[in-house]
Protein backbone atom coordinates (compact mmCIF):
# COMPACT_ATOMS: atom_id res chain seq x y z
CA UNK A 1 0.00 0.00 0.00
CA UNK A 2 1.53 3.47 -0.55
CA UNK A 3 2.18 5.54 2.12
CA UNK A 4 -0.71 8.59 1.46
CA UNK A 5 -0.12 10.38 4.67
CA UNK A 6 0.80 14.58 4.07
CA UNK A 7 2.77 13.77 7.41
CA UNK A 8 5.67 11.57 9.34
CA UNK A 9 3.35 10.85 12.26
CA UNK A 10 1.07 8.24 12.94
CA UNK A 11 -2.72 9.63 13.04
CA UNK A 12 -6.49 8.59 12.02
CA UNK A 13 -6.73 11.56 10.26
CA UNK A 14 -5.16 10.25 6.98
CA UNK A 15 -4.36 6.83 5.41
CA UNK A 16 -0.76 6.01 7.29
CA UNK A 17 1.18 2.78 7.46
CA UNK A 18 2.16 4.01 10.85
CA UNK A 19 -1.02 3.93 12.86
CA UNK A 20 -2.12 -0.07 12.00
CA UNK A 21 -0.05 -1.59 14.78
CA UNK A 22 -2.11 -5.18 14.92
CA UNK A 23 -2.98 -7.31 12.34
CA UNK A 24 -6.30 -9.79 11.83
CA UNK A 25 -4.06 -12.80 12.65
CA UNK A 26 -2.18 -11.52 16.06
CA UNK A 27 -5.94 -9.92 17.12
CA UNK A 28 -7.44 -13.23 16.58
CA UNK A 29 -4.28 -15.24 18.77
CA UNK A 30 -4.65 -12.62 21.28
CA UNK A 31 -8.53 -13.59 21.95
CA UNK A 32 -7.96 -17.08 22.10
CA UNK A 33 -5.42 -17.24 24.33
CA UNK A 34 -7.40 -14.56 26.47
CA UNK A 35 -10.30 -16.92 26.40
CA UNK A 36 -8.35 -19.85 27.06
CA UNK A 37 -6.43 -18.07 29.92
CA UNK A 38 -9.84 -17.13 31.32
CA UNK A 39 -11.18 -20.44 31.61
CA UNK A 40 -8.22 -22.71 32.46
CA UNK A 41 -8.79 -22.44 36.37
CA UNK A 42 -12.32 -23.81 36.28
CA UNK A 43 -11.02 -26.88 34.20
CA UNK A 44 -7.86 -27.26 36.59
CA UNK A 45 -10.15 -27.20 39.60
CA UNK A 46 -13.11 -29.06 38.73
CA UNK A 47 -14.11 -31.36 41.27
CA UNK A 48 -13.60 -35.08 40.48
CA UNK A 49 -17.27 -35.68 40.73
CA UNK A 50 -17.47 -33.60 37.86
CA UNK A 51 -15.02 -35.09 35.91
CA UNK A 52 -15.63 -38.81 36.44
CA UNK A 53 -18.27 -40.97 34.57
CA UNK A 54 -18.48 -43.58 36.95
CA UNK A 55 -21.64 -44.43 38.26
CA UNK A 56 -23.11 -42.54 34.28
CA UNK A 57 -25.71 -44.93 33.41
CA UNK A 58 -27.31 -43.55 30.02
CA UNK A 59 -31.70 -43.54 30.06
CA UNK A 60 -32.53 -46.21 27.59
CA UNK A 61 -34.05 -44.58 24.59
CA UNK A 62 -37.59 -44.36 24.37
CA UNK A 63 -39.65 -45.52 21.25
CA UNK A 64 -40.95 -43.57 18.73
CA UNK A 65 -44.81 -43.73 18.63
CA UNK A 66 -46.00 -44.01 14.85
CA UNK A 67 -49.56 -43.57 13.74
CA UNK A 68 -50.24 -44.66 10.12
CA UNK A 69 -53.32 -43.43 8.80
CA UNK A 70 -54.99 -43.82 5.42
CA UNK A 71 -57.28 -41.40 4.26
CA UNK A 72 -59.83 -42.82 1.91
CA UNK A 73 -63.07 -42.36 1.01
CA UNK A 74 -65.52 -44.28 -0.89
CA UNK A 75 -67.63 -42.80 -3.71
CA UNK A 76 -71.33 -43.34 -4.64
CA UNK A 77 -72.34 -44.13 -7.82
CA UNK A 78 -74.46 -41.28 -9.10
CA UNK A 79 -76.36 -41.57 -12.60
CA UNK A 80 -75.70 -38.96 -14.97
CA UNK A 81 -72.57 -37.25 -13.69
CA UNK A 82 -69.41 -38.11 -12.98
CA UNK A 83 -69.04 -39.82 -9.48
CA UNK A 84 -65.83 -41.22 -9.46
CA UNK A 85 -62.75 -40.04 -8.26
CA UNK A 86 -59.33 -39.65 -9.33
CA UNK A 87 -57.00 -43.16 -8.08
CA UNK A 88 -57.92 -46.50 -8.20
CA UNK A 89 -59.92 -46.74 -4.81
CA UNK A 90 -63.22 -47.46 -6.44
CA UNK A 91 -64.56 -50.26 -4.02
CA UNK A 92 -64.13 -51.82 -0.58
CA UNK A 93 -62.32 -54.45 -1.91
CA UNK A 94 -59.39 -52.05 -3.04
CA UNK A 95 -59.05 -50.56 0.02
CA UNK A 96 -58.74 -53.46 1.93
CA UNK A 97 -56.04 -55.01 -0.27
CA UNK A 98 -54.51 -51.47 0.44
CA UNK A 99 -54.39 -51.95 4.16
CA UNK A 100 -52.67 -55.36 3.10
CA UNK A 101 -50.16 -53.62 1.57
CA UNK A 102 -49.48 -50.94 4.34
CA UNK A 103 -49.57 -53.21 6.71
CA UNK A 104 -46.56 -55.62 5.14
CA UNK A 105 -44.69 -52.39 4.03
CA UNK A 106 -44.65 -51.22 8.42
CA UNK A 107 -43.20 -54.68 9.09
CA UNK A 108 -40.34 -54.28 7.38
CA UNK A 109 -39.90 -50.94 8.03
CA UNK A 110 -40.14 -52.18 12.27
CA UNK A 111 -37.54 -54.94 11.36
CA UNK A 112 -35.10 -53.33 9.51
CA UNK A 113 -34.36 -49.86 11.92
CA UNK A 114 -31.68 -49.72 14.80
CA UNK A 115 -34.22 -48.00 17.07
CA UNK A 116 -37.43 -48.82 18.61
CA UNK A 117 -40.41 -47.94 16.82
CA UNK A 118 -44.27 -48.50 18.17
CA UNK A 119 -46.45 -48.91 15.27
CA UNK A 120 -49.77 -48.56 15.91
CA UNK A 121 -52.65 -50.32 14.14
CA UNK A 122 -53.05 -48.77 11.05
CA UNK A 123 -56.66 -46.28 11.30
CA UNK A 124 -58.79 -45.22 8.17
CA UNK A 125 -60.33 -41.88 8.08
CA UNK A 126 -63.03 -40.32 5.57
CA UNK A 127 -64.27 -36.95 7.93
CA UNK A 128 -63.01 -34.47 9.51
CA UNK A 129 -63.84 -35.40 12.74
CA UNK A 130 -62.15 -38.94 12.75
CA UNK A 131 -58.94 -37.11 11.23
CA UNK A 132 -59.24 -34.62 14.24
CA UNK A 133 -59.41 -36.68 16.55
CA UNK A 134 -56.09 -39.12 15.42
CA UNK A 135 -54.32 -35.94 14.64
CA UNK A 136 -54.89 -35.09 18.50
CA UNK A 137 -54.24 -39.11 19.91
CA UNK A 138 -51.03 -40.29 22.02
CA UNK A 139 -48.37 -40.55 19.25
CA UNK A 140 -44.93 -39.23 17.85
CA UNK A 141 -45.39 -38.96 14.30
CA UNK A 142 -48.32 -39.30 12.36
CA UNK A 143 -47.10 -41.49 8.71
CA UNK A 144 -49.95 -40.20 6.46
CA UNK A 145 -51.24 -42.62 3.23
CA UNK A 146 -53.25 -39.81 1.65
CA UNK A 147 -55.79 -41.72 -1.08
CA UNK A 148 -59.20 -40.63 -2.51
CA UNK A 149 -60.15 -38.01 0.25
CA UNK A 150 -60.95 -34.41 0.36
CA UNK A 151 -58.80 -31.60 1.86
CA UNK A 152 -60.52 -30.83 4.79
CA UNK A 153 -59.47 -34.54 6.29
CA UNK A 154 -56.03 -34.03 4.95
CA UNK A 155 -55.86 -30.76 6.65
CA UNK A 156 -57.43 -31.60 9.90
CA UNK A 157 -54.59 -35.10 10.39
CA UNK A 158 -51.98 -32.14 10.52
CA UNK A 159 -51.57 -30.99 13.85
CA UNK A 160 -48.94 -28.15 14.16
CA UNK A 161 -47.73 -29.67 17.56
CA UNK A 162 -46.93 -32.78 15.90
CA UNK A 163 -44.67 -34.23 12.96
CA UNK A 164 -46.92 -35.34 9.98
Amino acid sequence: MENESTHNHSCNCCRSEKNCTINRRTFITGIGAGLIAANLPRALFASEKHRSLDGYKPLSPLKLKIQPVLAVTLFNRAEKTSWRPWGGFHTQKDIDDEKIRIKKELEKIAAANEFGLDILPLATVDNVQAAKEIANANHDVLLMYPANCWVDVLEALTNPQKWT
